[in-house]
């Protein structure tokens, strides 16, 4: 099952993709071993100015900033515990304008066993780039339709296509607060909490789009983010229930506005799947 698209989807805070880490995990046991991925560099930042903006002007202006990025580069990792347990670790390349495509390369560590994954989700589909899924397929990629279609046209999956706008569902958080100030990459920060029932990250999900990416998401979702005197959002920090796992995801974003192009593959070395073959138990 795809790591946590894009959710990483890009990702990708997708919550429902993030029940798949635990997929995910399951090839590594069946014996896929890999080298890690390659981190991309972290640019230096400007010390900038710490907002004093109330939290909820805050949190718009960050994500009114979002809108207008054309592209990021981040770092992201995925924590589960509980009745499995995984740690995985990557990069992701964002690409905003003129359309959203992003791509992610993750090495997941389950059951002393290693897999790598590649990603890339560019509109309806996620592709997906796996030694296992390669054996079965006589192709390098899979592509299959990216889950929760009815989320967003542009990158199903997601509350919004574009990570750094992908944060909104804390308008719906009764607790949202500054926490205080931290340097992230060399850049000055503020710091804010928040929680929101679970349920919220569901809303305009087909039962049968939850249903085929095996997800039972419960409780509430615990958020911390960090923007900088620029409304820039430079760090998301999810926790979320899934079924009998609790899933923590932490993105950094790295660099802003950099020349970038995400490519799909070429169709020669893609296979098509149904959404159904990526279908977990978690």
């Amino acid at each position: 099952m795809p790591f946590a698209s894009a959710h990483f989807r890009a990702g990708s805070r997708v919550r429902l993709a993030a029940a798949a880490c635990c997929a995910v995990a399951a090839l590594a046991t069946a014996g896929c071993s890999s080298s890690p991925a390659t981190p991309s560099g972290h640019p230096p930042g400007g010390p900038g100015t710490v907002s004093k903006l109330p939290v909820r002007q805050a949190l718009y202006l960050a994500l009114e900033q979002g809108k207008k990025d054309t592209s990021a580069l981040g770092d992201i990792s995925v924590q589960v515990s509980g009745s499995s347990t995984s740690t995985s670790t990557g990069t992701m390349r964002m690409q905003f304008k003129p359309s959203t495509v992003i791509s992610s390369a993750v090495q997941i560590k389950a059951s002393s066993r290693t897999v790598t994954l590649d990603e890339i989700t560019a509109g309806n589909t996620l592709y997906i780039k796996t030694a296992s899924l390669a054996v079965a397929t006589g192709k390098p990629w899979a592509a299959v339709p990216s889950p929760a279609g009815a989320a967003s046209a542009s990158q199903p999956g997601m509350s919004n296509p574009n990570p750094l706008q992908d944060i909104e569902l804390l308008f719906s958080s009764h607790d949202f607060h500054a926490v205080g100030t931290q340097m992230v990459d060399g850049v000055s920060t503020t710091e804010y909490q928040g929680s929101y029932p679970a349920s919220n990250a569901l809303k305009g999900l087909k039962p049968s789009e939850i249903k085929a990416i095996g997800a039972s998401i419960h409780g509430l979702i615990d958020e911390s983010v960090w923007i900088d005197a620029r409304h820039q959002l430079r760090r998301v920090i999810t926790t979320e229930h899934v079924s009998s796992v609790t899933i923590t995801i932490t993105m950094n974003i790295t660099a802003i506005n950099v020349p970038l192009t995400v490519a799909v593959p070429p169709a020669s070395q893609v296979s098509h799947l149904p959404l159904s073959a990526l279908g977990g138990s978690h």
